[in-house]
């Protein structure tokens, strides 16, 4: 017997805490997974955030101890989990009776699943060997990469004009969907108060769920009586025409800072989150940008000199970076969840 329409349950979360980048990640891949219908499991979606799920079938809040039983009674054929606070406890029963896939960055905590993922630079399988079950398969490195393949036609920047100075270099400040530590600000102040737009050309996109994004516009309405060199921009559907405009970047580790490096944006990287400590790490290890804190990015003192910092080594974190990556992520992940579903189908 063959089931031709196959159905997949999402569970994640996105929020003003956790970010957008799971359900953006995950949205990237839902077009190469063979499935008919796909409903989204969260125990957290903003509202704000509803034009972002718009291309699931249902979206369903619930409890984060409800999401499975939730799941089982939804008849989903299969389930695809990328939760930080999902472990081996719900996967479990979820397990028992689907295939589970499970996306994760931090090899931290036991799953019980099928294929686990985790696209993390340095990591290595051997990582989850104490933590999964024994039949769980694991794919790791940045092979699996959830990235924008467009990233990776974004043609290489010359960096000689600049570090010449013979054009002013056009630096992109974003950080995700919904900046919980207020780094757009902390950033637009650090610009605002040390003049910074004197050596630089600044753009600010404001994620969709940016709390900050009124005191933004207000702030850069006062300054446009000064310069033209800030632009503020509300959430951007094109985040690879973004990086291809700009010449350097300033943001947080996480999700997008393995599209910048693909993209070859060198850039200043902030760790805004626990789940983001030791990525300082990897990129001094890699010399894929200049690191700063968090407590100090509205120094105008200390941005600027990062940004000089990171001019002067460009080229070599844009070449590092790049050679990470080759924007067939999303296709190999998609091949051995799709090979699972195919399983599946045939029963």
């Amino acid at each position: 017997m063959t089931k031709p329409h196959l159905s997949l349950a999402v569970i994640l979360k996105a929020g003003p805490l956790i970010g957008t980048g799971h359900l953006m990640r995950v949205r990237r891949l839902l077009p190469y997974l063979k499935v008919s219908t796909c409903e989204l499991y969260a125990d957290e979606i903003s509202a704000d955030l509803s034009a972002l799920t718009a291309d699931f079938a249902a979206v369903h809040v619930l409890p984060l101890n409800k999401l499975a039983d939730a799941v089982l009674a939804s008849g989903a054929d299969a389930v695809l989990i990328d939760h930080y606070c999902i472990d081996s406890a719900i996967e479990r029963p979820l397990h028992a009776k689907l295939p589970v896939f499970v996306i994760d960055d931090l090899a931290d905590r036991p799953h019980d699943c099928t294929l686990l993922f985790d696209q993390g630079i340095d990591r290595e399988a051997r990582a989850y060997t104490p933590l999964v079950n024994a039949t769980a398969r694991v794919y790791t490195g940045t092979a699996y990469a959830m990235l924008n393949p467009a990233l990776i036609h974004i043609p290489p920047r010359s960096f000689s004009t600049l570090q010449l100075g013979q054009r002013t270099p056009k630096v992109l400040v974003c950080f995700g969907g919904s900046d919980p530590v207020h780094g757009c600000r902390k950033t637009l102040q650090a610009i605002q108060e040390g003049r910074l737009w004197q050596h630089w050309y600044f753009t600010i996109i404001a994620g969709a769920g940016n709390s900050d994004y009124a005191t933004l516009k207000a702030l850069c309405l006062d300054l446009s009586a000064e310069t033209d060199r800030i632009t503020l921009l509300h959430h951007c559907s094109d985040m690879p025409t973004a990086y291809a405009q700009h010449d350097l970047a300033v943001g947080a580790y996480g999700v997008m800072f393995g599209e910048r490096l693909s993209a070859g944006l060198p850039a200043v990287c902030v760790t805004i989150a626990d789940n983001q400590v030791g990525a300082d790490a990897v990129l001094q290890r890699h010399q894929l940008g200049v690191d700063l804190k968090l407590d100090r990015l509205a120094s105008p003192q200390a941005l600027q000199a990062a940004l000089t910092q990171l001019l002067k080594i460009a080229p070599q974190c844009a070449a590092h970076g790049r050679a990470l990556y080759d924007g067939q992520g999303l296709q190999r992940m998609a091949a051995r969840i799709n090979h699972e579903l195919e399983l599946l189908a045939a029963v």
